[in-house]
């Protein structure tokens, strides 16, 4: 627009400066006076502006809304034409954008931006941008509010179905948290107190040394207990963001550990993803809430695969354990992996994320592979219920004979 104006300047005084025509040279000095006045106004504008925002501090799960609010003040008595408003965020696929205006007589504007949140993960908010001009737009102007903060989006979770085949030493009801295992007191460790622990494990001594709180760690080598394994090995997602395998795997791991850590079950976790995290089986809030945050912020850009994580965990589980697998991985060694824990005692579930659903090659043979070792399989697809996908398992019925890695055939 500047452009245009400059040209049609330029051409009124040659023009003008050529033949004396005297409705050119007016023309050319209206245009000067004309821009002058805009120059100005978009001057005096920009810096008559106040502008303040707050957002929301969260936490947030996938689904929630998040709201921005801003607050414009017009110090100056001219009008805005137009005021674009932006606060710039990394959270995919949303923009926390509005373009309004300023009367002559209106001074202050509350400005409230909210969109849905799609996918889990930590993002930043800020700078926040305001974009304005004079009536004629020749002069745009833009001002940077560099505040900023940062969210954490946490995964959806679902109230599934009690799923998990766990151990025949497994005694009480799991909805009563005192009876839910059978607690070992061999004491393996000593750890900072968080809240959700037990009072009965505060370890005095170490207290009264140390100034802080301090709690036992007990050995559930002798309790039942759940290991879940996410697996974010980067060969193993298909797709992108929120319609990714990756974000369905998230919403079921969340799920799964909100499930039986809140009744009371000691709880393992692996996944080694953008971020690695491996802890000992517990119960308490510190514990579930550490793997909640690791859950939302990992990528799945992992390199170990799941029979190393197997390996890494064999001397860590043992007859009273049951593990749970997450992943959408094709067939391979490790589910013979998984046949030789169940041949040993060990309760294995392995949720199977469909490949094929989500635009990637089938795993269908990693299916008929588990069901032919009689491992208890849940297959989940794209778009389906989880709690109906959780429901029940597939047949363990074999689809093609194959041999065991013991040398026998499975039946």
């Amino acid at each position: 627009m500047l452009l245009s104006v400059g040209s049609l300047f330029v051409f009124c005084f040659f023009v003008g400066l050529g033949t004396g025509f005297d409705l050119a040279i007016r023309l050319n000095y209206a245009l000067l006076i004309l821009t002058t006045i805009s120059y100005l106004w978009s001057l005096e504008s920009s810096k008559r502006l106040s502008v303040s925002v707050s957002r929301d501090k969260g936490p947030f799960t996938v689904g929630d809304n998040i709201s921005i609010t801003i607050k414009i003040r017009n110090l100056s008595m001219t009008p805005r034409s137009w005021i674009d408003v932006e606060d710039v965020t990394d959270i995919p696929d949303l923009r926390f954008r509005l373009i309004t205006s300023f009367g002559s007589l209106v001074a202050f504007k509350n400005i409230e931006i909210t969109n849905s949140v799609p996918q889990r993960g930590i993002y930043n908010f800020g700078p926040l941008i305001i974009r304005s001009s004079d009536p004629l737009g020749l002069f745009p102007r833009e001002k940077i509010y560099k505040e900023k903060d940062t969210i954490i989006v946490y995964p959806k979770v679902i109230k599934i179905p009690d799923f998990v085949k766990r151990s025949r030493y497994f005694v009480g009801d799991l909805s009563d948290r005192g009876k839910s295992h059978i607690a070992s007191e061999e004491v393996c460790g000593i750890r900072p107190y968080h809240a959700g622990d037990s009072r009965n494990h505060i370890h005095w001594l170490t207290t009264v040394r140390t100034g802080s709180l301090m709690v036992k760690q007990l050995d559930q080598g002798s309790s039942d207990n759940i290991w879940v394994i996410f697996d974010q090995n980067i060969e193993s997602n298909i797709g992108d963001g929120s319609k990714s395998t990756d974000e369905l795997a998230a919403t079921i791991s969340a799920s799964v550990v909100e499930f039986y850590v809140n009744r009371g079950l000691p709880l393992g976790f692996v996944s080694y993803g953008s971020e690695s995290l491996e802890t000992l089986a517990d119960y308490s809030t510190f514990h579930k809430e550490n793997i909640m945050r690791h859950i939302a912020t990992s990528r799945p850009i992992g390199k170990t695969s799941l029979i190393k994580i197997f390996s890494k965990l064999e001397n860590k589980i043992n007859r009273n354990s049951s593990v749970v697998v997450i992943t959408s991985c094709t067939d391979g060694t490790w589910i013979d992996a998984l046949a030789t824990l169940q041949h040993i005692g060990i309760n294995v579930t392995v949720i199977l994320i469909d490949r094929q659903s989500f635009g990637g090659l089938s795993n269908t043979d990693a299916l008929v592979h588990l069901l032919n070792y009689g491992i208890r399989t849940f297959s989940v697809k794209k778009d389906d219920s989880i709690v109906e996908a959780l429901s029940k398992p597939h047949s363990f019925e074999p689809i093609v004979p194959m041999s065991g890695p013991y040398g026998f055939e499975n039946k």
